[in-house]
């Protein structure tokens, strides 16, 4: 069975203007900042510190995993000179890995919702 990239060539130069890692660059080192203020907020709060100190390891862990997976990838299919079977190879492991990448970033953000609401119940004086 032949496996093809639909429209390659239109993507890549579409990509060569703009692409999803110009803004996961900019919104990732803010994200990271944001869990370890959660962290340093919650750092007193019984049972809201595990969670905050999770939610910033598996945001860090989603980033490490984007560095040293994806953009070697992403040069694959879309900066280096095309080939064909290589960038097909290369979009086979971003698919199945992207699974695993959006389930530590939904990890960390359940986390980060469950450390904050711990906070915010502790300071309003709401049952827990």
């Amino acid at each position: 069975m032949k496996f093809e990239i639909p429209a390659v060539g239109v993507r890549k130069l579409y990509f060569a203007v703009v692409n999803p890692g110009s803004f996961f660059r900019a919104v990732s080192p803010i994200a990271q900042l944001l869990a370890l203020l959660a962290l340093i907020v919650c750092w007193k709060v019984p049972g809201a510190r595990f969670a905050a100190a999770i939610a910033l390891a598996l945001t860090v862990a989603g980033d490490v995993i984007t560095f040293a997976y994806f953009y070697p990838r992403n040069d694959i299919m879309f900066v280096n000179a095309m080939n064909a079977e290589a960038a097909a190879e290369a979009w086979r492991g971003w698919s199945a890995m992207n699974h695993v990448r959006s389930a530590l970033i939904l990890g960390a953000l359940t986390a980060e919702l469950v450390a904050l609401t711990r906070a915010v119940q502790l300071v309003s004086g709401a049952p827990q």
